[in-house]
């Protein structure tokens, strides 16, 4: 499991992106895409 120093809420929603994609086996790449795809989404969301 890969570690970030951030918010509590930040860590659940990777946590759940690694989860399904381990469900599916996917190659580290896709997890990272994800990760990357939710930081951005979040940091959005946080500027309003």
């Amino acid at each position: 499991m890969m570690k970030y120093e951030l918010p509590d809420g930040l860590n659940i929603e990777i946590t759940k992106i690694i989860d399904n994609y381990n469900l599916y086996e996917s190659r580290e790449e896709l997890i990272n895409e994800a990760i990357r795809d939710k930081i951005i989404n979040l940091t959005v969301d946080l500027k309003g």
